[in-house]
């Protein structure tokens, strides 16, 4: 109740968007991003990750106030598959405002802010006062080439039903828990788009997609 109780005092929309990553800004430096990064927020939970590389961190989150939060050390990390400096480089700029090794910068505060037309605009701060500028838009980067896929339903019980328009042959289909061990993996095609989920435990996992060009996505979800 407590928890819920903290969480209720923070500006709602926080928990309402997902946040995609702008700009990073250290030591008075600002980094553009090379790849999408995402942020999502829960009253007991936070994953700062990149789904283009199936790369992420998972930990649990308190509040204090109206726009204070802390961070647990020693989040879970899901290490992603990416090699290549060019999307590397950002991403640990992006996590180390968060995160020095497994320390975290805490406290953190953050600040919404309502742009042009619906969009909103997130800056977080660390103790350190480096930043990150978040929107509620993703930004259009070049060089990726991602999946247009969703699940359903999330959360899921037994069945996982995979939606695209973007199918292309056969897509490899690989279940990741929150520590990066390999859970699941299997084909589908376009005539087949269900994974029976029913023998794995409940908790948060993470699926990856890639079809036969080469087109990636990754996606949290919850199986009960």
């Amino acid at each position: 109740m407590l928890v819920s109780f903290i969480s209720l005092a923070q500006d709602p929309q926080l928990f309402e968007n997902n946040w995609y990553v702008q700009k990073v800004t250290i030591n008075n430096v600002d980094y553009l991003p090379t790849l999408s990064g995402e942020l999502y927020f829960a009253s007991d939970g936070f994953t700062v990750g990149h789904p283009f590389c199936a790369d992420y961190y998972d930990t649990p989150i308190s509040y204090e106030g109206s726009d204070i939060f802390n961070l647990e050390e020693d989040p879970l990390n899901l290490i992603g598959f990416c090699a290549d400096p060019f999307y590397t480089d950002f991403m640990n700029l992006h996590y180390s405002i968060f995160f020095n090794t497994s320390l975290a910068k805490n406290p953190f505060s953050y600040l919404i802010e309502s742009g042009s037309g619906d969009t909103k605009t997130l800056r977080i701060t660390n103790n350190e006062g480096d930043e990150a500028i978040y929107g509620d838009n993703e930004l259009a980067i070049q060089d990726q080439e991602k999946l247009v896929v969703s699940i359903y339903p999330n959360p899921v019980q037994d069945i996982l039903r995979i939606k695209t328009d973007d199918f292309a042959g056969v897509f490899d289909i690989n279940i990741y828990d929150l520590e990066g061990r390999l859970m699941l993996t299997k084909k589908i095609d376009t005539t087949s788009n269900a994974i029976n989920l029913e023998n794995l435990e409940a908790g948060v996992y993470f699926i990856l997609l890639e079809n036969n060009l080469g087109k990636i996505d990754s996606i949290k979800f919850i199986k009960k």
